[in-house]
């Protein structure tokens, strides 16, 4: 397959991304990069100073296609590839084949569903990452369920990660972005002995009070966030109410380096968490249920030990990158096959 990526992070040399995994695959693999973005920006501004590089990039891969053999074009998530499903919605154009990978129906998706609709008539395959959102969003896309695919995410492997930080106490870990609730996880260590890291953008952390036990390491590089979570107890991730794939990195890393998890159930924890067995799953915004999975975790190292000896088993089985990758390509294939 001739196939073209359009992904909002530029590869090295000799980077294929999920190529890399994929050794016997003989495809022809070739990227678009938007210009840099301000991701840190909200409320109105964002469409003054975010969209429009990933408007550029639509631009740029229809003129792209314009001049060279192309089977399909991979988006990895949607605004990497609603731009381009817009022209070929207004120009009616069905070559070649476009998929997007890692859809979240969320931000101008919301504000502008009319549009969504509009360009989705022109994407062949939408790829989502929770059941939920397979079933769910078909209708609200307007497209038919068959279009509307569930493919388990896939990370890459943290314990391979050369130490770089050794830290000489025990801590619990905590980290990321998107639509987390640190303001329940800082209450719920209330009266926990054991320190909490949390590395959070400042933004993240607005009007939530200290407490001498939660250390704010702020934004790391991806190397240090990932030896800060192989050094730890386990790994907390609170997220908000949210039905979309949110925080499954943060939980295919900490199964990845063989942690114990303890997560809000959401619909994208509950797809990758077998509660009690390679995590623990509390309810959104409980301070109560997550301190108590805290403290239950602290006073049973060899149950900490089992969910993680279960959840580094399961990232093996099934949410390695070569696993994700051979998902991705035979569905790439398979789209290319239909008519």
């Amino acid at each position: 397959m001739n196939i073209l990526c359009l992904v909002d992070f530029r590869p090295g040399q000799g980077d294929h991304w999920l190529w890399n995994y994929l050794p016997n695959a003989k495809d022809q693999v070739d990227f678009v990069v938007p210009p840099p973005a301000l991701d840190w920006v909200h409320g109105p501004a964002k469409v003054l100073v975010y969209y429009p590089a990933f408007v550029w990039l639509g631009v740029q891969s229809w003129r792209w296609i314009a001049h060279h053999l192309c089977d399909v074009v991979l988006a990895w998530e949607g605004k990497n590839g609603l731009a381009l499903a817009c022209l070929r919605a207004l120009l009616r154009r069905r070559w070649p084949k476009l998929v997007i990978a890692g859809y979240g129906h969320r931000g101008l998706a919301t504000v502008f569903p009319w549009l969504i609709r509009f360009a989705m008539r022109y994407v062949d395959r939408v790829i989502v990452f929770t059941h939920w959102e397979a079933e769910r969003l078909p209708p609200i896309l307007g497209m038919e369920p068959a279009r509307v695919v569930f493919c388990p995410l896939g990370s890459y492997d943290v314990q391979k990660v050369k130490p770089s930080i050794r830290l000489p106490f025990e801590y619990i870990y905590s980290g990321g972005r998107s639509y987390r609730d640190y303001r329940t996880l800082v209450q719920a260590m209330k009266e926990i002995a054991c320190p909490l890291i949390l590395n959070a953008a400042p933004g993240d952390m607005r009007r939530i009070p200290s407490r001498s036990n939660v250390l704010r390491y702020g934004m790391v590089s991806l190397e240090s966030y990932w030896n800060l979570m192989n050094g730890s107890l386990f790994v907390v991730i609170p997220m908000r109410a949210v039905c979309f794939s949110a925080g499954l990195i943060a939980i295919l890393n900490a199964m990845a380096a063989g942690k114990a998890i303890i997560a809000t159930r959401i619909p994208a924890s509950e797809d990758y968490i077998e509660d009690g067995e390679t995590g623990l799953l509390v309810t959104a915004g409980s301070v109560s249920e997550l301190h108590d999975a805290i403290a239950f975790l602290l006073e049973n190292p060899d149950e900490r030990a089992r969910l993680g000896r279960n959840a580094r088993r399961q990232f093996e089985l099934f949410y390695t990158m070569e696993a994700f990758s051979e998902r991705i390509h035979h569905l790439l294939e398979d789209v290319c096959r239909s008519a």
